[in-house]
């Protein structure tokens, strides 16, 4: 029975191959409408083959390692086919029409690409055919969640939001009124810049307006398409997912969090919904979003008021959520991670050990649990030891155990992450001399991690995105001793800041990171695994291992400024139509509709994010050197240490100059200590550490007005929980006399300081 139907499916496959051959040696018009309606059914043929697993690639592919992507090529040479047939027949639509025909390829193709993937370049192509689609359509809905979607898998969140807005103005969820009574609320958020940003209205009465200010017809003529409450739904928990995790802006996560619960709580009504599987599942996810939300906007509020009221909603949404389904492991966590934060250490606890029970395999609700562990209330610093243990043995990346360059993720990040809260936790209980070894070991792990980075290019004023794959030399660290000596070799610039594009064995350079002071690279020996070699990548982080750079098919620099004068150039031309190789022996063209030809003068936003966080997290491990020097009391190292720190990222990581500040205190040089704090606010004015150090430094100088101005501002805003800013504050007005408020404010800080981590629930990741 099985061998039938598998000899039925090999000689339906043949048919549909020696059809499209033929109709390729014929003109273009050549019974047009008969070969659409053949592709289409084709099309919907081979796609559910691909699903069921039962594809049968052509005869010269099926032995071969290339048979693995033959049938991607096949179907998407249908596609080219099925597009061109399309565009044929049909024209701009009048007012009021739609263009089915181009929708149903559209949807038809997205499809598809979900389910084969994609490269980064692929992803381009599929944003070209949705712009080329859009020509042939007035204002559709449909093609411009595709396009939303595509954009945000690609880290192109500029473009993304672009997107978003119009999406939800053609679909009748925003308006140019509803986004000026958005602009009119209070200013209540501190962004990652500590810019203030408007926060939704906590009266209901204001939201009512809000929403009926969305449906008002204020700009261009919306369109007619109808679009599902679960794509609706789809896009809007993406859009919280972007300005959450990526973005960092709360306001605008609560907006499209509340937008998401309100098309669900009116599509629970319709009766056609209760049985729609698909919409049943987005029940959970919605309220998980909306709590998650909540939580991260309760995180940038500066409003002492209506803090506790963000948190409230938050742990009310992650009820609701775990109430519809109390078998999701992501829900666990995040209302652990909201209770933590809200000190509910017990409540955080029980939930965590519920997500681990579910998923043993997250790395991050190991660490949580072991931060959970480290607080005072709890006193279990050795179980948070073992709690790490377990995880660093269960939930690991396999990568970072192979002798082999890794690429930068959120999961590698992560694993960083929890070593240097093994590393604080070994400190603790062993001392310094351990934590010293420990951190030489997470240095030689760093190493191994390839990150993107940006550099100018020398004939233009274009950035060219490049992956640098020298390990520690990426950053032009050298590694030796207890943490390696923190000397560089300078060596003269090859005239354009960029490598040539052959190593020499000899003199082999690398550009250090951020190196803002003077750009000065530094000499590095080519001594890794693999000895892979920098390449120039595409501007979202592809990375090019060694074969690939010199490759005949991959294109040098010298290539690239001549593809910007001539962009056909290395695009296969043919004067017919596409055609689907036959089951004779030959080659399969791979040549689809999926070709990007755009050349990126930019990079992407989540590629110089990327670049940002990778930078952060070397001088992360920098500082945590120099900070268990500084506890020892070896100020030189610990200044050596900030000084590579400052190499990496001077301009934005406002903790290299707290932590100067600290070894000014040290040295007993308040004056310098101040103006190094100082400079700290400058690259980050909301700066907790960097505010509460300048209030001792001036409480020291007896400054104490200024001192209590600053403190009562880190109290207030996203210091709420420092117990240092509480107690410094009770400190002041112990001296000023004001014993009603020293007493709460050192009760306070005695409670936060019970259920304070060993460091700060910020480090894990808000949404999962």
């Amino acid at each position: 029975m099985f061998s039938n139907q598998i000899a039925t499916v090999s000689q339906t496959i043949n048919l549909i191959r020696a059809y499209q051959k033929a109709c390729s040696s014929q003109l273009s018009k050549w019974r047009i409408y008969k070969r659409v309606v053949v592709t289409r059914y084709s099309l919907k043929y081979l796609s559910t083959l691909y699903r069921q697993g039962l594809y049968q690639p052509p005869v010269d592919f099926a032995q071969t390692e290339d048979g693995k992507q033959a049938k991607n090529i096949e179907i998407m040479q249908l596609h080219t086919v099925y597009e061109k047939l399309v565009y044929s027949l049909v024209h701009f639509p009048r007012a009021g029409q739609l263009n089915a025909l181009v929708l149903d390829f559209v949807n038809r193709l997205a499809e598809d690409f979900e389910i084969v993937g994609g490269s980064e370049s692929e992803m381009r192509g599929f944003v070209e055919v949705l712009n080329r689609a859009s020509l042939k359509t007035f204002n559709s809905p449909c093609i411009t969640r595709h396009l939303f979607h595509t954009l945000f898998q690609l880290g192109d969140y500029e473009e993304a939001e672009h997107a978003l807005h119009t999406y939800l103005y053609l679909i009748g969820l925003e308006s140019k009124a509803l986004l000026d009574t958005r602009s009119t609320t209070e200013a209540l958020a501190s962004d990652a810049f500590g810019y203030l940003r408007p926060v939704p209205s906590t009266d209901d009465k204001e939201e009512l307006k809000m929403a009926k200010d969305a449906h008002k017809s204020d700009g261009p003529e919306r369109s007619q398409e109808i679009e599902s409450v679960v794509n609706q739904i789809r896009v809007l928990l993406a859009a919280v997912k972007m300005y959450s995790q990526e973005l960092l802006r709360g306001p605008d996560a609560v907006y499209m969090a509340e937008l998401a619960d309100r098309v669900y709580s009116a599509g629970l009504p319709d009766g056609k919904h209760e049985e729609d599987q698909d919409f049943a599942q987005l029940g959970p996810q919605v309220y998980r979003a909306l709590g998650v939300a909540f939580g991260f906007l309760a995180s940038q509020t500066v409003d002492p008021d209506c803090r506790p009221k963000f948190h409230k909603k938050a742990l009310d949404s992650l009820r609701k959520s775990l109430d519809m389904d109390n078998q999701n492991w992501q829900t666990y966590y995040q209302i652990a991670l909201q209770s933590a934060e809200m000190r509910d250490i017990s409540q955080a606890m029980q939930m965590i050990t519920q997500s681990l029970n579910l998923n043993p395999k997250h790395l991050p609700s190991w660490h949580l649990l072991a931060l959970l562990c480290s607080c005072p209330v709890k006193d279990s610093l050795t179980q948070s030891i073992k709690a790490i243990e377990i995880a660093l043995m269960e939930a690991s990346p396999e990568s970072v155990y192979k002798d082999d360059w890794v690429d930068y993720n959120d999961e590698i990040a992560q694993y960083i992450v929890l070593q240097m809260t093994q590393i604080l936790l070994i400190e603790r209980v062993d001392g310094p001399e351990a934590a010293m070894l420990a951190q030489e070991a997470l240095f030689q792990t760093f190493g191994k991690i390839v990150v993107p980075e940006l550099i100018p290019n020398s004939t233009s004023s274009n950035m060219l995105h490049e992956a640098i794959s020298n390990g520690n030399n990426r950053y032009g660290m050298v590694l030796s001793g207890s943490l390696g000596n923190m000397s560089i070799n300078e060596s003269s610039n090859n005239g354009n800041g960029v490598a040539p594009s052959q190593p020499d064995p000899k003199n082999e350079r690398s550009r250090s990171a951020s190196n803002a002071s003077n750009g000065s690279t530094v000499k590095v020996g080519l001594n890794g695994v693999g000895n892979r070699a920098r390449s120039l990548s595409s501007f979202t982080g592809r990375k090019f291992h060694l074969a690939e750079m010199f490759n005949s098919n991959h294109l040098d620099k010298s290539d690239v400024n001549s593809i910007r004068s001539d962009p056909t150039r290395g695009i296969e031309k043919s004067g017919s139509m596409s055609s689907i190789s036959s089951v004779a022996p030959s080659v399969m063209s791979n040549h689809t509709l999926l070709q990007s030809t755009t050349i990126l003068n930019r990079p992407t936003l989540n590629a110089r994010l990327q670049h940002q966080h990778s930078c952060k997290m070397l001088c992360d491990l920098w500082l945590l050197s120099a900070e268990t020097y500084l506890k020892s009391g070896k100020l030189d190292e610990a200044l050596k240490a900030v000084s590579e720190a400052e190499n990496v990222d001077w301009t934005t990581h406002s903790g290299v100059w707290c932590l100067l500040g600290r070894i000014h205190l040290a040295r007993n040089e308040p004056d310098r200590a101040i103006k190094a704090f100082q400079k700290g606010l400058v690259s980050k004015p909301n700066d907790i550490d960097c505010r509460v150090w300048l209030a001792k430094s001036y409480i020291e100088k007896g400054h104490l007005e200024v001192a209590e101005s600053l403190l009562q501002a880190v109290t207030q805003e996203n210091g709420w929980d420092c117990p240092a800013a509480w107690f410094y504050l009770g400190e002041i007005y112990k001296q000023t006399d004001r014993l009603s408020r020293t007493k709460d404010c050192l009760f306070y800080a005695l409670e936060l300081e019970s259920t304070a981590p060993i460091r700060p629930f910020c480090a894990l990741p808000r949404f999962v």
